[in-house]
């Protein structure tokens, strides 16, 4: 599902979508975990594993930094770093208060095309449920992206996007139940039935219904996983 392809490419300019890419993958690499908190990150290595220049690695992760989920330590080195507790409160904040503005919006504009889209993720979900926790994390991110689309207030997702990095992570933790795999499917469904109806409170009481479900699980989580969290009270 991974739309990084960096391990088949050797350029010798890097292009700013280039640097985008590097981004993204050094992202996902911390929020699935496969970087955990706590563990260094290491601009020479990570340009040595995919055959880039180190200007580019830099920047993806000063960019990182600034979002709160790498940390330089002088004289020790950089790391990724532990999840700040608080940091979720704030991101839970922004988050509701958009994903509900956005889909009252898409309710009001939404097109069968749009509709269509929509199930089609959803139908993803289904099958990455049973085989790729990643694939369905990225179906996941999509769905809301695709809601922010359809009402027309992209750059609102790219605010969540700022606010959220920490988040991210516990959501993936939260992810790994099998139930709540399920719990997600059928939210998402509600929420397209909602749209569709062209019911606009309906629609926002979906969205607030599968929001609260998700934080209820990121608060499991974090009882669960605490060597991961700076805080955990």
């Amino acid at each position: 599902m991974s739309s990084i392809s960096l391990w088949s490419h050797q350029p010798t300019v890097e292009h700013p979508s280039k640097r985008e890419e590097i981004y993204n993958y050094l992202r996902e690499e911390i929020v699935t975990l496969r970087r955990p908190p706590g563990s260094p990150i290491s601009d020479k290595e990570i340009s040595a594993e995919l055959k880039i220049s180190r200007t580019p690695v830099r920047e993806a992760i000063l960019r990182l930094t600034d979002e709160g989920l790498v940390t330089v330590i002088p004289s020790s080195g950089t790391f990724v770093t532990k999840i700040h507790t608080q940091a979720l409160t704030n991101a839970k904040f922004v988050r509701t208060a958009l994903e509900r503005a956005a889909v009252a919006a898409a309710t009001k504009v939404a097109t069968a095309q749009d509709i269509s889209d929509l199930r089609k993720i959803v139908n993803d979900q289904k099958k990455a449920a049973n085989s790729s926790q990643i694939d369905f994390y990225e179906l996941d991110e999509a769905f809301h992206k695709r809601i922010f689309s359809i009402s027309g207030h992209d750059e609102a997702w790219e605010t969540i996007l700022r606010s959220k990095a920490q988040l991210d992570r516990v959501r993936y933790l939260s992810l790994n139940n099998q139930h709540r795999l399920s719990e997600v499917i059928a939210e998402h469904s509600a929420i397209i039935d909602a749209i569709e109806k062209g019911k606009e409170s309906l629609a926002e009481e979906k969205m607030l219904n599968h929001l609260n479900s998700a934080y209820i699980n990121v608060d499991r989580a974090i009882k669960i996983y605490q060597q991961y969290f700076a805080h955990t009270n």
